[in-house]
């Protein structure tokens, strides 16, 4: 099954490692909010992304056997907004700094790490464990940081000592 560029998803199938797993949640829509919900998932994966079909294998389902064909948005290198593999440090510093339509981009991380280890603690995602770290590193520093910019308080006076070379000679 394809979209309606012809997308399926064994075209997407070379950008991927032979080893890999992809977890997640497969959702259904009724039939009288498929448009809006389509309308608001176009916005919200509205650069970097592309349309695809691909069966969706529920996981120790007891009820269901086989597949779902299921459309699913994926980053492909064809994308003029796909960035590739990147250094892990320099993507956790890009989340950190930035926010979507949808909020903070840390945000985002700290929830799909967390749902992708409720999905399956024994798979868990090492790649996004490691960016979490990352960037919770970032967060306590900048708590711990002094609150100046450019020689001036932005915090609370009282709790700022400035440095000795800010402290001016009598």
């Amino acid at each position: 099954m394809s979209d309606d560029s012809g997308s399926s998803l064994q075209d997407v199938g070379e950008y991927t490692a032979a080893d890999s797993k992809v977890w997640g949640v497969a959702y259904r829509i009724v039939s009288s909010r498929v448009a809006e919900v389509k309308e608001h998932l176009d916005i919200r994966e509205n650069k970097g992304y592309s349309i695809h079909y691909a069966a969706f294998y529920p996981a120790a389902s007891r009820s269901y056997k086989g597949s779902i064909q299921t459309m699913v948005y994926i980053g492909t290198p064809d994308n003029p907004h796909f960035t590739g593999p990147q250094d892990p440090q320099e993507l956790a510093e890009c989340i950190w700094r930035s926010r979507g339509l949808s909020g903070e981009n840390k945000e985002y991380l700290f929830g799909l790490a967390e749902s992708l280890e409720w999905l399956s603690p024994e798979n868990g995602d090492e790649h996004v464990r490691d960016l979490v770290a990352r960037v919770r590193a970032m967060e306590n520093r900048a708590v711990v940081m002094p609150q100046v910019q450019l020689g001036k308080v932005t915090g609370p006076l009282d709790q700022y000592t400035p440095p000795s070379s800010e402290v001016p000679e009598n």
